[in-house]
């Protein structure tokens, strides 16, 4: 990857952010004007045409009619405030005996439905809210363990981009302990984050395995000197410090993003007992399927 000493990677996303919604506001606005006399002829809603112009991006009518509302929300919000801004510079004007201009009414700040009265900064305003609900980011802050400017990175990122969901990661530290387990030197679960070896039996802390665990590391190969040293780097960089490597937080709250999903686990028979023809058990598969699905 790139290296991020010196260089503020919060850009990568800004750019990823940008090129998207120019992307989709370019092959709105090229057309606009066909949209909008097709708009006007067919005496359509604002809904029934941006319906049409965001389908080809797997948008359901659902969807746009929020984005719409989120855009005239925010409009009407932002016409309060200058309206209150302007009421009360004409209190202090008329207490001066001067005359302000009137502030604008809040049906002339929300989208007109006459889309020949459009500018466009609303179909970019329209763009960045479809881009915002239809496509959600979750931040996946990879290389945590890394030292250097992680911790400013971090903060560039949280403080940059409020709305979107912040998951630190370190793939390379979850690969370690995958291997390490599927080569039985370690006991590894990788959605509570906590990892024991051979060694943990001999010092203090043994005292803090549950009776369960401890007959699971007397089964474990010894670990050596080499290995049992990364281990601890890693432990201490990410499993103590983070809770886990991030790498099932950042799927789980990337499914939480998406919402309205539930699992579904796919097998070709009923008769459970049977494993596949790599060996491997129930289950093993799992799709995320929308609710509603039939």
């Amino acid at each position: 990857g790139e290296a991020t000493t010196g260089y503020d990677p919060s850009t990568d996303h800004d750019w990823l952010l940008g090129e998207i919604q120019l992307w989709i506001f370019k092959n709105i606005w090229n057309k606009w004007s066909s949209i909008a006399r097709r708009h006007s002829a067919a005496n359509c809603t604002l809904l029934e045409t941006f319906s049409a112009q965001f389908s080809g991006y797997g948008a359901p009518q659902a969807l746009v009619a929020t984005v719409l509302q989120e855009v005239q929300r925010s409009r009407r919000q932002r016409s309060e405030a200058t309206q209150a801004t302007a009421a009360a510079a004409a209190q202090a004007a008329a207490a001066a005996g001067l005359t302000t201009a009137a502030a604008p009414t809040e049906d002339t700040a929300l989208l007109p439905e006459d889309l020949n009265k459009w500018t466009s900064d609303d179909a970019m305003e329209l763009v960045k809210t479809f881009v915002k609900i239809r496509f959600p980011f979750v931040l996946v802050l990879n290389k945590c363990d890394a030292g250097g400017d992680v911790d400013k990175n971090v903060l560039r990122f949280s403080s940059k981009f409020r709305d979107s969901p912040l998951v630190l990661t370190s793939a390379l530290a979850e690969c370690f302990l995958q291997k390490l387990k599927q080569q039985k030197l370690i006991c590894y679960d990788s959605s509570t984050g906590i990892a024991y070896c051979s060694e943990d039996l001999k010092g203090p802390n043994k005292k803090r395995i549950k009776e369960e665990e401890i007959k699971k590391i007397k089964e474990l190969n010894i670990i050596d000197n080499k290995a049992y040293n990364r281990l601890e780097k890693v432990r201490d960089l990410m499993l103590f410090r983070h809770g886990s490597t991030g790498v099932i937080e950042a799927i789980r709250v990337a499914v939480e993003v998406l919402g309205n999903r539930f699992a579904v686990y796919p097998v070709k028979t009923l008769q459970l007992t049977t494993t596949d023809k790599k060996g491997r058990g129930h289950f093993h598969e799992c799709l995320l399927i929308k609710q509603g699905t039939t």
